[in-house]
This record gives structure tokens, sequence and C-alpha cells, in this order.
């Protein structure tokens, strides 16, 4: 980063308590994992109005709309990672909409009451 004179764009966080603090300041969420079962931080940053950007791996893909609330990356590389990184934060209309549709998206796929509605039909489905 300092090589190329970019450490006043990027900030690597220490530990922080307070997920939601952390998320109000981001732009881009980014997870690097290589391995990953569903991905709740992916559904949190959108909550919190942040387009996530990830591998495609494991549950990330169903976490959000691919290419409109975020972005899966096929490639599994770190540089195909960057990438997509840096054409999100390139593209403020895409991050604009990609907030709006993320917060929407979580609010009607991961909300308590659908949730229950899934329980309910699966625990009555064959009564």
């Amino acid at each position: 980063v300092n090589q190329l004179e970019l450490s006043g764009n990027f900030h690597f966080a220490d530990w922080e308590p307070d997920i939601y603090r952390a998320l109000a300041v981001m732009d881009v969420f980014m997870l690097s994992s290589s391995s990953e079962g569903f991905g709740n931080v992916l559904v949190e940053a959108q909550a919190c109005g942040v387009p996530p950007v990830a591998f495609d791996i494991g549950g990330c893909r169903e976490t959000m709309l691919p290419g409109i609330s975020g972005r899966v990356v096929d490639e599994d590389t770190a540089h195909a990672l960057a990438l997509a990184v840096t054409d999100a934060l390139l593209d403020e209309p895409w991050r604009e909409s990609a907030a709006r549709e993320g917060a929407a998206f979580v609010r009607r796929q991961f909300s308590a009451q659908r949730m229950v509605g899934q329980i309910a039909d699966a625990m009555f489905s064959d009564a």
C-alpha cells in the first residue's frame, strides 16, 4: 500500500468489537476467505448499506444478489478479488444502487418474519 502511495485510501483496522460501527465507515466490504459456510457478515454488511465483494465459495452467493447488491468473484485469486474491489470502489453509482438493493434484499430474504413462516411451512407441510 505504501509503495503504491495508497496509504491514505485504505485503513487496515485492528479488532473492532462493534461490527456496525466498523461497517458504517466502509464503502465496500471485502471477504477474502478461501473457505466459508454461509457468510453472515455479508448479510450484515448489506443490512448496513455496504456492498460486499467475496469469492464464490460456500454460501456466499446466496447472501446477495450477485452484480446487483454485491460482487461474487469466480476466480480464486487475490488478483481477481482486488480487481473486483477496485471496480466496485471506482463505480460510485453502482455502490449507491447496491447499498439500496442490498438493504432491501436483506429485509426481504432474512427477516425474522420470513424465517418463522418458512419454519411453519416446513413443520406443517405434511399435516
